[in-house]
Protein backbone atom coordinates (compact mmCIF):
# COMPACT_ATOMS: atom_id res chain seq x y z
CA UNK A 1 0.00 0.00 0.00
CA UNK A 2 2.43 2.53 1.17
CA UNK A 3 4.85 1.90 -2.18
CA UNK A 4 1.13 2.34 -4.22
CA UNK A 5 0.76 5.46 -2.46
CA UNK A 6 4.34 6.72 -3.09
CA UNK A 7 3.44 6.02 -7.39
CA UNK A 8 0.46 8.20 -6.64
CA UNK A 9 1.72 11.01 -5.08
CA UNK A 10 3.87 11.61 -8.50
CA UNK A 11 1.30 10.67 -11.07
CA UNK A 12 2.55 12.14 -13.90
CA UNK A 13 5.83 10.39 -13.61
CA UNK A 14 4.63 7.12 -12.48
CA UNK A 15 2.06 7.22 -15.92
CA UNK A 16 4.58 8.32 -18.54
CA UNK A 17 7.11 5.77 -16.90
CA UNK A 18 4.71 3.22 -17.18
CA UNK A 19 3.51 3.71 -20.72
CA UNK A 20 6.92 4.06 -22.09
CA UNK A 21 7.97 0.63 -20.23
CA UNK A 22 5.03 -0.63 -21.84
CA UNK A 23 5.38 0.21 -25.25
CA UNK A 24 9.49 -0.51 -25.12
CA UNK A 25 7.86 -4.37 -23.80
CA UNK A 26 5.58 -4.64 -26.38
CA UNK A 27 8.04 -3.67 -29.33
CA UNK A 28 9.81 -6.34 -28.23
CA UNK A 29 7.34 -9.23 -27.97
CA UNK A 30 5.83 -8.22 -31.33
CA UNK A 31 8.64 -8.42 -32.75
CA UNK A 32 9.87 -11.69 -30.85
CA UNK A 33 6.83 -13.16 -32.33
CA UNK A 34 7.24 -12.10 -36.00
CA UNK A 35 10.54 -13.39 -36.26
CA UNK A 36 9.32 -16.86 -34.64
CA UNK A 37 6.01 -16.86 -36.89
CA UNK A 38 8.49 -16.59 -40.15
CA UNK A 39 10.84 -18.70 -38.96
CA UNK A 40 8.28 -21.83 -38.59
CA UNK A 41 6.68 -21.98 -41.36
CA UNK A 42 5.71 -25.81 -41.67
CA UNK A 43 7.24 -26.42 -38.26
CA UNK A 44 4.37 -28.56 -37.01
CA UNK A 45 4.89 -30.98 -40.05
CA UNK A 46 6.43 -34.46 -39.63
CA UNK A 47 10.13 -34.50 -40.31
CA UNK A 48 10.44 -31.02 -40.39
CA UNK A 49 14.07 -30.77 -39.77
CA UNK A 50 14.55 -33.13 -42.35
CA UNK A 51 12.47 -31.84 -46.32
CA UNK A 52 14.72 -29.75 -48.32
CA UNK A 53 13.71 -28.17 -51.93
CA UNK A 54 16.13 -28.91 -54.84
CA UNK A 55 16.76 -25.80 -57.21
CA UNK A 56 19.86 -24.92 -58.90
CA UNK A 57 21.69 -21.76 -59.76
CA UNK A 58 21.97 -20.45 -62.99
CA UNK A 59 25.35 -19.13 -64.57
CA UNK A 60 23.87 -15.47 -63.60
CA UNK A 61 23.41 -15.61 -59.96
CA UNK A 62 19.80 -16.66 -60.24
CA UNK A 63 17.86 -19.34 -58.44
CA UNK A 64 15.39 -21.59 -60.41
CA UNK A 65 13.23 -23.30 -57.94
CA UNK A 66 11.11 -24.95 -60.71
CA UNK A 67 12.38 -28.01 -62.94
CA UNK A 68 11.66 -30.03 -65.51
CA UNK A 69 9.51 -33.07 -64.10
CA UNK A 70 11.02 -35.70 -65.84
CA UNK A 71 10.45 -37.73 -63.30
CA UNK A 72 13.08 -35.96 -60.63
CA UNK A 73 11.25 -37.32 -57.63
CA UNK A 74 10.84 -40.72 -58.59
CA UNK A 75 14.63 -40.82 -59.79
CA UNK A 76 15.94 -39.48 -57.07
CA UNK A 77 14.32 -42.12 -54.85
CA UNK A 78 16.07 -44.91 -56.90
CA UNK A 79 19.08 -43.49 -56.78
CA UNK A 80 20.34 -41.70 -53.69
CA UNK A 81 19.87 -44.19 -50.67
CA UNK A 82 20.02 -40.64 -48.50
CA UNK A 83 16.36 -39.43 -49.85
CA UNK A 84 13.25 -41.49 -47.76
CA UNK A 85 11.11 -39.77 -49.81
CA UNK A 86 10.80 -37.25 -52.76
CA UNK A 87 7.57 -35.10 -54.42
CA UNK A 88 6.71 -32.90 -57.07
CA UNK A 89 4.76 -30.03 -56.57
CA UNK A 90 3.10 -27.25 -59.29
CA UNK A 91 0.12 -24.53 -59.52
CA UNK A 92 -0.84 -25.85 -62.69
CA UNK A 93 -3.60 -23.20 -63.66
CA UNK A 94 -2.39 -19.97 -61.81
CA UNK A 95 -5.90 -18.08 -62.85
CA UNK A 96 -8.88 -20.20 -62.17
CA UNK A 97 -12.67 -19.84 -62.10
CA UNK A 98 -14.33 -22.74 -60.76
CA UNK A 99 -17.87 -23.83 -60.86
CA UNK A 100 -19.24 -26.33 -58.22
CA UNK A 101 -23.37 -26.54 -57.25
CA UNK A 102 -23.54 -22.93 -59.36
CA UNK A 103 -21.19 -21.93 -56.98
CA UNK A 104 -18.07 -19.49 -58.83
CA UNK A 105 -14.90 -18.37 -57.28
CA UNK A 106 -11.45 -17.88 -57.99
CA UNK A 107 -8.58 -20.70 -57.10
CA UNK A 108 -5.64 -22.34 -58.02
CA UNK A 109 -5.07 -26.25 -58.54
CA UNK A 110 -1.89 -27.86 -57.25
CA UNK A 111 -1.04 -31.06 -58.50
CA UNK A 112 1.39 -32.96 -56.36
CA UNK A 113 2.59 -36.95 -55.87
CA UNK A 114 0.95 -39.48 -53.42
CA UNK A 115 4.30 -38.96 -51.71
CA UNK A 116 3.74 -35.43 -50.63
CA UNK A 117 0.80 -36.43 -48.86
CA UNK A 118 3.04 -37.40 -46.29
CA UNK A 119 5.81 -35.25 -46.51
CA UNK A 120 3.05 -32.13 -46.32
CA UNK A 121 0.80 -34.14 -44.01
CA UNK A 122 -2.61 -34.15 -45.59
CA UNK A 123 -5.52 -35.40 -43.63
CA UNK A 124 -8.02 -36.70 -45.34
CA UNK A 125 -11.63 -36.89 -44.90
CA UNK A 126 -13.88 -38.35 -46.90
CA UNK A 127 -13.64 -40.04 -50.19
CA UNK A 128 -11.07 -42.18 -52.29
CA UNK A 129 -7.71 -41.73 -50.04
CA UNK A 130 -5.52 -43.46 -52.61
CA UNK A 131 -4.01 -40.88 -55.05
CA UNK A 132 -2.40 -43.74 -56.81
CA UNK A 133 -6.08 -45.38 -57.73
CA UNK A 134 -6.73 -41.74 -58.97
CA UNK A 135 -7.25 -41.16 -62.46
CA UNK A 136 -5.96 -37.89 -63.95
CA UNK A 137 -8.15 -35.89 -63.77
CA UNK A 138 -9.51 -36.82 -60.48
CA UNK A 139 -9.52 -34.11 -58.19
CA UNK A 140 -9.89 -33.47 -54.31
CA UNK A 141 -10.98 -30.30 -52.47
CA UNK A 142 -10.30 -29.23 -48.83
CA UNK A 143 -12.81 -29.08 -46.33
CA UNK A 144 -13.22 -25.55 -46.00
CA UNK A 145 -14.03 -25.42 -49.79
CA UNK A 146 -16.46 -27.98 -49.67
CA UNK A 147 -18.25 -26.28 -46.68
CA UNK A 148 -19.11 -23.43 -48.65
CA UNK A 149 -20.20 -25.08 -51.99
CA UNK A 150 -22.02 -28.23 -50.96
CA UNK A 151 -23.03 -27.04 -46.91
CA UNK A 152 -23.04 -30.32 -44.81
CA UNK A 153 -23.79 -32.63 -47.91
CA UNK A 154 -20.64 -34.18 -49.43
CA UNK A 155 -18.90 -32.72 -53.00
CA UNK A 156 -17.79 -36.32 -53.45
CA UNK A 157 -19.50 -37.53 -56.46
CA UNK A 158 -19.58 -34.13 -58.39
CA UNK A 159 -17.96 -32.10 -60.78
CA UNK A 160 -16.20 -29.63 -60.91
CA UNK A 161 -16.05 -26.95 -63.94
CA UNK A 162 -12.69 -25.60 -64.37
CA UNK A 163 -11.80 -22.41 -66.74
CA UNK A 164 -8.44 -21.85 -66.93
CA UNK A 165 -7.63 -18.55 -67.78
CA UNK A 166 -4.67 -16.85 -69.61
CA UNK A 167 -5.15 -13.70 -67.50
CA UNK A 168 -8.10 -12.07 -64.99
CA UNK A 169 -10.11 -11.90 -68.48
CA UNK A 170 -9.19 -13.98 -71.11
CA UNK A 171 -10.30 -17.51 -70.60
CA UNK A 172 -8.44 -20.41 -72.51
CA UNK A 173 -10.51 -23.46 -71.69
CA UNK A 174 -12.54 -24.70 -69.86
CA UNK A 175 -12.57 -28.40 -68.25
CA UNK A 176 -14.29 -31.07 -65.56
CA UNK A 177 -12.93 -33.10 -63.38
CA UNK A 178 -14.58 -35.32 -60.67
CA UNK A 179 -13.86 -34.57 -57.10
CA UNK A 180 -13.09 -38.06 -55.78
CA UNK A 181 -11.91 -36.91 -52.29
CA UNK A 182 -12.02 -34.28 -49.27
CA UNK A 183 -8.81 -33.17 -47.14
CA UNK A 184 -8.59 -31.00 -44.16
CA UNK A 185 -8.05 -27.68 -44.92
CA UNK A 186 -4.55 -26.56 -44.95
CA UNK A 187 -3.38 -24.20 -41.69
CA UNK A 188 -2.57 -20.49 -42.43
CA UNK A 189 0.85 -21.20 -41.34
CA UNK A 190 2.38 -23.25 -44.05
CA UNK A 191 3.72 -22.86 -47.74
CA UNK A 192 1.51 -25.15 -49.16
CA UNK A 193 -1.73 -23.92 -49.36
CA UNK A 194 -4.27 -25.54 -52.00
CA UNK A 195 -7.84 -25.89 -52.07
CA UNK A 196 -7.88 -28.15 -55.15
CA UNK A 197 -5.43 -31.19 -55.20
CA UNK A 198 -4.68 -33.54 -58.27
CA UNK A 199 -2.36 -36.08 -59.23
CA UNK A 200 0.70 -35.21 -60.78
CA UNK A 201 1.57 -37.91 -63.93
CA UNK A 202 4.28 -40.39 -63.19
CA UNK A 203 4.84 -40.71 -66.71
CA UNK A 204 5.33 -36.90 -67.71
CA UNK A 205 8.55 -35.44 -69.23
CA UNK A 206 7.86 -31.75 -69.62
CA UNK A 207 6.09 -30.55 -66.35
CA UNK A 208 7.77 -27.64 -64.26
CA UNK A 209 7.29 -28.47 -60.65
CA UNK A 210 9.41 -27.70 -57.42
CA UNK A 211 10.88 -30.66 -55.85
CA UNK A 212 11.40 -31.50 -52.05
CA UNK A 213 13.19 -34.48 -50.60
CA UNK A 214 13.27 -36.07 -47.25
CA UNK A 215 16.10 -37.17 -46.26
CA UNK A 216 17.02 -39.89 -43.72
CA UNK A 217 17.95 -38.65 -40.50
CA UNK A 218 21.37 -39.93 -40.27
CA UNK A 219 22.58 -38.48 -43.85
CA UNK A 220 25.11 -36.15 -44.68
CA UNK A 221 23.40 -33.04 -46.17
CA UNK A 222 26.91 -31.81 -47.57
CA UNK A 223 27.74 -34.88 -49.15
CA UNK A 224 24.33 -35.77 -50.26
CA UNK A 225 24.68 -32.27 -52.06
CA UNK A 226 27.67 -33.20 -53.45
CA UNK A 227 26.84 -35.96 -55.08
CA UNK A 228 23.59 -34.81 -56.60
CA UNK A 229 25.62 -31.65 -58.19
CA UNK A 230 28.40 -34.02 -59.92
CA UNK A 231 25.41 -36.55 -60.81
CA UNK A 232 23.14 -33.67 -61.92
CA UNK A 233 25.69 -32.72 -64.80
CA UNK A 234 26.47 -36.49 -65.94
CA UNK A 235 22.81 -37.86 -66.14
CA UNK A 236 20.40 -36.74 -69.40
CA UNK A 237 17.45 -37.44 -66.90
CA UNK A 238 18.57 -34.55 -64.59
CA UNK A 239 18.68 -32.23 -67.73
CA UNK A 240 22.44 -31.89 -67.44
CA UNK A 241 21.21 -28.86 -64.77
CA UNK A 242 23.61 -28.74 -61.94
CA UNK A 243 21.60 -28.64 -58.70
CA UNK A 244 23.59 -26.99 -56.40
CA UNK A 245 20.68 -25.42 -53.66
CA UNK A 246 19.73 -27.67 -51.02
CA UNK A 247 16.79 -25.17 -48.93
CA UNK A 248 15.69 -26.45 -45.74
CA UNK A 249 11.92 -26.20 -44.80
CA UNK A 250 12.02 -23.67 -42.67
CA UNK A 251 13.94 -21.40 -44.65
CA UNK A 252 11.57 -21.80 -48.00
CA UNK A 253 9.24 -19.40 -46.85
CA UNK A 254 11.68 -16.11 -46.87
CA UNK A 255 13.86 -17.62 -50.00
CA UNK A 256 11.37 -17.85 -52.48
CA UNK A 257 7.98 -15.98 -51.20
CA UNK A 258 5.47 -15.97 -53.26
CA UNK A 259 4.91 -12.35 -53.90
CA UNK A 260 7.43 -9.93 -53.38
CA UNK A 261 7.84 -9.32 -49.58
CA UNK A 262 7.38 -5.13 -48.65
CA UNK A 263 9.65 -6.59 -45.15
CA UNK A 264 12.47 -8.72 -45.27
CA UNK A 265 13.30 -10.97 -41.90
CA UNK A 266 16.42 -8.48 -41.73
CA UNK A 267 14.31 -5.86 -41.17
CA UNK A 268 12.56 -7.59 -38.15
CA UNK A 269 15.91 -8.37 -36.65
CA UNK A 270 16.80 -4.89 -36.90
CA UNK A 271 12.68 -3.87 -35.68
CA UNK A 272 13.76 -6.25 -32.71
CA UNK A 273 17.28 -4.86 -32.42
CA UNK A 274 15.33 -0.87 -31.59
CA UNK A 275 12.85 -2.53 -29.74
CA UNK A 276 15.65 -4.11 -26.82
CA UNK A 277 17.23 -0.64 -27.10
CA UNK A 278 13.88 1.16 -26.44
CA UNK A 279 13.68 -1.15 -23.69
CA UNK A 280 16.88 -0.43 -22.43
CA UNK A 281 16.63 3.04 -22.56
CA UNK A 282 13.11 3.24 -20.69
CA UNK A 283 14.40 1.01 -18.19
CA UNK A 284 17.42 3.47 -17.40
CA UNK A 285 15.08 6.45 -17.85
CA UNK A 286 12.76 5.25 -15.22
CA UNK A 287 15.54 3.58 -12.99
CA UNK A 288 16.99 7.76 -12.55
CA UNK A 289 13.92 9.14 -11.84
CA UNK A 290 13.64 6.55 -9.08
CA UNK A 291 17.06 7.20 -7.71
CA UNK A 292 16.29 11.23 -8.63
CA UNK A 293 12.53 10.85 -6.16
CA UNK A 294 14.79 9.01 -3.38
CA UNK A 295 16.90 12.26 -3.10
CA UNK A 296 13.82 14.51 -2.28
CA UNK A 297 12.59 12.10 0.28
CA UNK A 298 15.25 12.24 2.73
CA UNK A 299 12.70 13.07 5.18
CA UNK A 300 10.52 10.50 4.77
CA UNK A 301 13.61 7.99 5.20
CA UNK A 302 15.42 9.43 7.99
CA UNK A 303 11.85 9.37 9.51
CA UNK A 304 10.79 5.71 8.77
CA UNK A 305 14.00 4.89 10.32
CA UNK A 306 13.45 6.86 13.96
CA UNK A 307 10.31 5.22 14.28
CA UNK A 308 11.72 1.95 14.15
CA UNK A 309 12.32 0.42 10.27
CA UNK A 310 15.61 -1.50 9.39
CA UNK A 311 17.52 -0.84 6.52
CA UNK A 312 16.62 -4.20 5.15
CA UNK A 313 12.94 -2.59 6.15
CA UNK A 314 13.37 0.50 3.92
CA UNK A 315 14.95 -1.45 1.19
CA UNK A 316 12.49 -3.70 0.83
CA UNK A 317 9.65 -0.79 0.49
CA UNK A 318 12.26 0.13 -2.73
CA UNK A 319 12.12 -2.53 -4.33
CA UNK A 320 8.63 -3.69 -3.94
CA UNK A 321 7.65 0.34 -5.25
CA UNK A 322 10.36 -0.24 -8.06
CA UNK A 323 9.07 -3.47 -9.15
CA UNK A 324 5.67 -2.58 -8.93
CA UNK A 325 5.45 -0.28 -12.06
CA UNK A 326 7.40 -2.92 -13.83
CA UNK A 327 4.68 -5.37 -13.27
CA UNK A 328 2.42 -2.99 -14.10
CA UNK A 329 4.05 -1.92 -17.05
CA UNK A 330 3.95 -5.61 -18.34
CA UNK A 331 0.24 -6.08 -17.79
CA UNK A 332 -0.48 -3.16 -19.75
CA UNK A 333 1.71 -4.48 -22.55
CA UNK A 334 0.20 -7.55 -22.76
CA UNK A 335 -3.30 -5.17 -22.99
CA UNK A 336 -1.83 -3.57 -26.16
CA UNK A 337 -0.86 -7.21 -28.07
CA UNK A 338 -4.21 -8.59 -27.16
CA UNK A 339 -5.93 -5.04 -28.97
CA UNK A 340 -3.50 -5.30 -31.49
CA UNK A 341 -4.07 -9.23 -32.00
CA UNK A 342 -8.01 -8.17 -31.90
CA UNK A 343 -7.90 -5.62 -34.55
Amino acid sequence: KIAFRNHTKHKIQSIISLLSLAVAFACIALAGYWTYYEQTYDSTLPNYDHIYKIAYKRPGGTISDKEWYMPLPKYLMEKYAEVDKACGLNKRWQYLLLEINNHTFSSTCTAINPEAVDMFDIEWIEGNKNMESWNENDVAISEQLARKVCGKESPVGLELSLKSLINKDTVDRMEKFPIVAVFKTRPKHTNFKFDILTLLPSNLRYERCETYVQLNPKANVEQFLQKLMVDSVREVKLRAHQFNVLTPLKEVHQAYPEKRPNVRLDDVRLFTGAAALLSICALLNYLTLFISRLRNRGRDMALRSICGSSSWQTGELLMVEYLLLLFGSLLVSILFIELLFDS
